[in-house]
């Protein structure tokens, strides 16, 4: 037994040093997805080096775990401090669909075409996660149009023409009505991550080793000593808890908030209060999350997920009341809240992910970092990354690659 001085020691310090805490909040995308059964190990043999480590078992680490599979190598463990997929791959809202959300930055900086590429990359890695989706992860889909001038405006549109504001329909950037200047067509998808992270566990088979780790070091030998075990090659998957491995890695945890609500049915996702608030789809009903403004630091290096935060819960509440305005319920419908979560996301200060090698750490590469939009760019940065780990390029021959590798190269802070 323990002390109440040990485990609050315990606590403190995986609060101040941003490590996965026990005895989450309870999630509805955790609490209704389908386990699947993995083979796990608590103690390893002090002998034997792995050719990769994985730390973090959520969508990127099991992404990883599955193109490594698919480039030839088998020899992976994953390392986990809670159970697969408990992160924020089991707490975000749902969505997936190309962004360009850091468009104006990235051509900016990088010039319109590798902005142009970046987009590319997104929408292959949506098409890829779509094609390995089981078929009861996949809610539903719609049509959306973006339209752009200073500011981006999102709109979503589908075959019961249902969205907040109203959607022309726009063929070429010519018929555009003004102030708008630019047009982007894609599809939006709602869908299940646990489900998803499942088929990933199921189809990788990985051995799961149940740690917390909390640094890397590299032994004389070269040999990287990762938690419990050691490996020739690390990846880190770690998300909004990278600083706990990685102290010096500029991702920020920030902790967000959703409901999930039974009994109130949507036509389509949507936003609203300028993104503050987002919507979507469950088989239930939906999932509303977002309202950090209104609480403690807008969430910034927060990584407690066992406690809900009581402004952000009035906030979500009046976002449920405003919904029903927009989609009223039907006919003797009382929409009612089964749950209520905290997960917590990694912020980069591009809001871009860290994908590559770790400046000044050979053989130790990062897959972190993707700023409350992970469900679309995870599969494909994984296998980007993977072809880097691999060494071999050829593997990911598109012409999009090279400007997107430079774009997410974790050196570029």
């Amino acid at each position: 037994s323990y002390s109440f001085c040990t485990l609050l020691g315990v606590w403190v310090r995986q609060s101040m040093a941003h490590y996965p805490m026990q005895h989450p909040t309870k999630s509805y995308w955790l609490d209704s997805g389908v386990k699947v059964d993995v083979a796990e190990s608590n103690e390893q043999n002090s002998d034997k080096v792995w050719d990769v480590a994985v730390v973090g078992g959520g969508l990127s680490g099991m992404s990883m775990a599955w193109w490594l599979k698919e480039f030839g190598v088998s020899d992976v463990c994953v390392l986990e401090a809670r159970e697969c997929g408990g992160g924020a791959s089991g707490r975000n809202g749902g969505h997936m669909f190309p962004s360009v959300a850091a468009s104006g930055y990235v051509a900016e900086k990088y010039g319109p075409g590798p902005a142009g590429d970046l987009f590319s990359f997104e929408q292959d890695s949506v098409e890829r996660t779509k094609a390995i989706l089981p078929e009861e992860a996949l809610i539903g889909k719609e049509a959306r149009t973006l339209l752009k001038f200073d500011e981006e405006v999102e709109i979503y549109e589908n075959e019961r023409s249902f969205t907040p504001c109203p959607t022309p329909d726009v063929a070429t950037p010519n018929d555009l009505p003004k102030p708008f200047k630019h047009v982007l067509s894609t599809t939006a998808y709602s869908l299940h991550p646990s489900i998803l992270q499942n088929a990933l566990v199921k189809h990788t088979c990985p051995v799961i080793v149940r740690d917390c780790v909390e640094s890397l070091k590299q032994g004389e030998d070269g040999v990287w000593i990762v938690g419990k075990v050691k490996a020739t090659r690390v990846v880190l998957a770690t998300n909004g808890y990278s600083k706990g491995v990685l102290p010096d890695v500029n991702i920020k945890p920030v902790r967000g908030q959703c409901i999930a609500v039974a009994d109130m049915h949507i036509p389509c996702n949507f936003t609203w209060d300028d993104g503050d608030v987002y919507v979507a789809r469950t088989v239930e009903g939906c999932v509303i999350g977002g309202m950090r403004p209104v609480g403690e630091n807008d969430g910034t290096n927060i990584s407690d997920d066992t406690v809900l935060d009581p402004k952000v819960s009035s906030g979500l509440r009046r976002a449920l009341s405003d919904l029903k305005t927009l989609a009223p319920p039907g006919t003797g419908t009382v929409p009612r809240i089964t749950h209520e979560w905290t997960g917590v996301m990694g912020f980069t200060p591009d809001m871009l992910p860290l994908v590559g090698e770790i400046p000044g750490h050979p053989l130790a590469y990062i897959i972190a970092g993707f700023s409350g939009e992970g469900v679309p760019k995870i599969f494909g940065s994984a296998r980007l990354l993977a072809a880097m780990v691999v060494g071999q390029p050829e593997r990911t021959p598109e012409a999009w690659v090279s400007n997107t590798v430079k774009i997410l190269d974790p050196e570029r802070f």
